[in-house]
């Protein structure tokens, strides 16, 4: 037999539980309310021209509303490109303008480093461009007098690449494991030409311009090899072809 406070306390948990589900209720139809706002927001934007916002764009705003097919063109590089290097892209974008360029030189000049870089090579680097080895290794040495120094050997490549790399790791520090690899794989290109340092120095300027060019991930593995196995073709087709000439020179002094 229930009691009056038995059955008290059954509508009070009644009367909470119908609480309970009035507010399930009310934040059900506030969800469906934004989400219906929302649906009719896109609906509306759908009859919109397809420029993105200044924000997403590769392109500022005033260019984009201006120039429609360059936007287009800007949209479809943006679908093609790695998130990868489109975060490479997004940081060079804020970089290159010219007061955040030098704030940032500043900013790197002013901490500790084995090989410090000048302010020219910081600007290129900061900015992701191609950084000519002969040009910082005559850098290096406050005492060198001239602006260029050849590198001829794979313990100078190794001591400019390092510097470089602190550098590039500093102010894209998401592209640290890619440089790595790719140092190690430059490595096993000295490794495979043995005391022809020349050749495996000229790969890696020709990667590094390349990339200046149209980037690409350093650390791709197959082409990075492909690109190697074409280069020894040409090395061995221009020793092909000096060595023809050679020969005919012999053959006429012969005659």
């Amino acid at each position: 037999m229930h009691t009056m406070d038995d059955s008290s306390s059954v509508e009070a948990r009644r009367d909470r539980i119908f609480e309970a589900l009035d507010a399930s209720k009310i934040s059900r139809l506030f969800a469906i309310s934004r989400f219906d706002a929302v649906g009719k927001q896109n609906s509306k934007d759908k009859h919109k021209p397809d420029i993105v916002s200044k924000s997403n764009s590769i392109l500022p705003e005033e260019v984009a509303e201006a120039y429609p097919w360059m936007e287009k063109l800007a949209s479809s590089s943006k679908e093609k490109m790695d998130k990868y290097l489109a975060e490479t892209w997004k940081h060079r974008k804020v970089f290159r303008q010219k007061d955040n360029l030098e704030a940032i030189v500043d900013l790197m000049q002013q901490q500790k480093w084995k090989e410090p870089l000048n302010r020219a090579t910081w600007r290129l680097v900061i900015l992701d461009e191609y950084v000519d080895f002969e040009k910082l290794h005559a850098t290096l040495d406050s005492g060198y007098p001239y602006e260029t120094r050849s590198i001829n050997t794979k313990r100078e490549w190794e001591r400019v690449f390092c510097a470089w790399e602190k550098g590039m790791t500093a102010v894209y520090p998401h592209r640290t494991i890619e440089i790595w690899q790719y140092r190690s794989m430059m490595v096993d290109v000295f490794n495979i030409v043995g005391d022809n340092y020349l050749v495996a120095i000229k790969f890696d300027a020709a990667r590094r311009y390349l990339y200046s060019r149209s980037p690409f991930r350093l650390d791709h593995r197959q082409d990075f090899r492909w690109a190697f196995v074409l280069m020894v073709l040409n090395v061995a087709a221009e020793r092909d072809d000096a060595m023809t000439d050679v020969s005919e020179g012999f053959s006429a002094q012969d005659v």
